[in-house]
C-alpha cells in the first residue's frame, strides 16, 4: 500500500471510449511532473477501493540520477514502471515477495550512463536487470555488423525515454499507465511503441498491452 504524502485536487475528466474518470499527464510535450502522489484519501474520487496508490518520482544520485519511476499499487500487487527506460517494469511486489531478476547490476542505470556500443555492442548488459526489459524495436538479438553498421545487443528501445506518460483511473478503481516510446532516425526507422500497463483493484495479475506502429512511409 502506498500512503499519499502530498494532497492533490484532481480534475475529473471523463474520457471518450473508455471508463476513465480521472486522467493526469505526467510527461508530454512541454509537460513534466517530477514528483507526484495520489491515493484514496487525496484523490477526490468517490466509490473507489480504499487500498491503492500511485507515486511518481525522479531518482537522484549515482547511475540512477534523473531516472523517472511510476509505482502503482492496487492494494495487493505493486508494479514499478520506468518511463526513462522504454516503459520497462523494474519489479513486481506482493507483500514481502519481490519478483525480478537479481542481477549483478544493481539499481536502475540511466541511459545517459550506458553506451550500448561498448564492448563490441554488448553495452546493453551494463544496465540489464529488472522484471520486464524491452528488446528491439528496430532489431533484436546478438550484436553484429549489418553492412558496416554495428547492431548492438537487443536494440535501443529499452534505453529510450517515453515521450508521453499518463495515468488513468477507471470507475471501478482500475489503474492504467499509458506510455509512448518513439524510436526514430533520419532516413531510417520510424517506430512508435504504445503501451498500456493496468492493475485492477485487489487483483494478483497485471495486464500489459503493447502496440508497435511502423510509421515509415511506403517506398515505391
Amino acid at each position: 500500500h502506498i500512503s499519499p504524502s502530498e494532497p492533490t485536487k484532481p480534475t475529473v475528466r471523463p474520457a471518450r471510449g473508455d471508463q476513465a474518470i480521472y486522467r493526469k499527464i505526467l510527461t508530454s510535450s512541454n509537460v513534466y511532473v517530477e514528483n507526484w502522489t495520489m491515493g484514496p484519501k487525496d484523490s477526490g474520487l468517490e466509490g473507489l477501493p480504499k487500498s491503492w496508490g500511485i507515486t511518481k518520482k525522479r531518482l537522484k544520485g549515482g547511475l540512477q540520477d534523473g531516472v523517472d519511476t511510476v509505482e502503482v499499487s492496487n492494494g495487493v500487487l505493486t508494479a514499478l514502471i520506468v518511463p526513462t527506460k522504454g516503459m520497462n517494469i523494474q519489479h513486481l511486489r506482493m507483500g514481502n515477495i519481490t519478483i525480478n531478476w537479481n542481477s549483478p547490476v544493481k539499481g536502475i542505470v540511466h541511459p545517459f550512463f550506458n553506451n550500448l556500443e561498448d564492448n563490441n555492442g554488448l553495452g546493453w548488459l551494463y544496465s540489464f536487470n529488472g522484471w520486464m526489459v524491452r528488446c528491439g524495436a528496430e532489431w533484436s538479438g546478438h550484436p553484429g555488423d549489418d553492412n558496416g553498421r554495428l547492431m548492438s545487443l537487443h536494440g535501443k528501445i529499452a534505453h529510450i525515454p517515453a515521450s508521453h506518460v499518463e495515468v488513468l483511473v477507471e470507475s471501478d478503481g482500475t489503474i492504467r499507465i499509458k506510455g509512448i516510446v518513439r524510436e526514430v532516425w533520419f532516413k531510417g526507422a520510424n517506430l512508435e511503441l504504445q503501451t498500456e500497463i493496468s492493475l485492477a483493484p485487489g487483483s494478483r495479475s497485471i495486464s500489459i498491452t503493447d502496440t508497435l506502429i511502423n510509421k515509415c512511409p511506403n517506398k515505391s
